[in-house]
């Protein structure tokens, strides 16, 4: 599939429009060990709001007040996420935690946000036609519907040819959602799964967004953008420092910066800026990108292109058009 079918801009209301690059809030970038740090989520956001018009934010940790309700009226658009993400973590580690469906629809019927609001549905591990029927009706009427694929019972990644057999009953929902993680075993896999159903999609005429779930690395977003995905959200950017494209270790990232007197709370404050200022440069380029199909867009090191460009054409790519 040539480049410039799958790498595009794509309508999600009438006063959305993709690529959008989401920058995610979790209590679990804290650590999951100290429960009072947690409770420091909207004094986090506080300190970057003016950097940030869109956001992620979990219902598990709008349930447990770990975001101040006025909080959620900020953002111009918001996700909300189904709250396993945290509610996993927090069990894996040995918490005594508690989420399901019911406080999941609890916790959504209390919200009444005026401004765009994007909800995930619960998690359902199913055939997709069953995850589908769960779904419909977890809406609220006023929020836009963004379906997250899961996994089949005990697999660890989701079942594509599921996926594409039930591709005409997608179009119930306004967003289709998928975690990076279970897309595939190797790199090459999840480029081919997306460009999969990003193609099916096409043959039917079905023109939805897809969501990923778990990336937010400019090379990452870069790449996926490329293979039809329009959506991005994660926590990488409060974790790694980018530079030149690349997420790479805190006290990396201020080796190659110059930062060597900061201390690690002031570190961590200019990189975490830096890092929105990227993040909205690279949507930026991407916009640029789907109007030019010029790769000079990117800035990207000759090495890294090369090697971008042969794992999109061994993922059935062309990579060559020009418009």
């Amino acid at each position: 599939m040539k480049i410039n079918v799958l790498a595009k801009r794509r309508k999600i209301s009438n006063e959305l429009i993709t690529p959008l690059i989401i920058p995610s809030f979790s209590s679990t970038i804290f650590g999951i060990q100290d429960k009072e740090s947690r409770k420091d989520l909207s004094n986090f956001y506080k300190f970057f709001q003016e950097k940030i018009s869109n956001a992620l934010y979990s219902l598990y940790d709008i349930h447990q007040n770990y975001i101040e309700e006025e909080i959620l009226e900020i953002p111009e658009t918001l996700i909300l996420d189904s709250g396993s993400y945290e509610y996993l973590k927090y069990k894996k580690a040995g918490f005594r935690v508690k989420w399901n469906n019911k406080m999941y629809n609890d916790t959504i019927n209390k919200l009444n946000r005026k401004k765009t609001t994007i909800q995930v549905n619960c998690d359902v591990f199913d055939d997709v036609n069953k995850q589908i029927d769960a779904a419909i009706g977890e809406y609220k009427n006023n929020y836009l519907k963004d379906f997250i694929i899961k996994p089949n019972k005990r697999k660890i990644f989701i079942d594509v040819s599921d996926v594409m057999s039930n591709i005409d009953k997608l179009s119930e929902f306004n967003i289709i959602g998928l975690t990076e993680k279970e897309l595939g075993d190797t790199l090459l896999e999840k480029c081919q799964n997306i460009i999969k159903i990003r193609s099916r999609l096409y043959e039917e005429g079905i023109e939805l967004p897809i969501h990923l779930f778990g990336v937010l690395d400019p090379l990452s977003i870069i790449l996926y953008s490329f293979c039809g995905a329009d959506i991005f959200d994660g926590l990488s950017w409060a974790k790694n420092g980018f530079i030149n494209n690349f997420a790479i270790y805190d006290d990396n990232y201020a080796l190659l910066k110059g930062y060597f007197e900061f201390n690690d709370d002031n570190l961590l404050q200019i990189m975490l800026i830096n890092n929105l200022e990227v993040l909205s440069t690279i949507r930026t380029k991407i916009v640029e990108f789907t109007q030019s199909y010029n790769w000079n867009v990117f800035d990207l090191n000759l090495d890294t292109e090369e090697k971008m460009k042969l794992l999109l054409s061994s993922s059935g790519i062309d990579v060559s058009v020009k418009i």
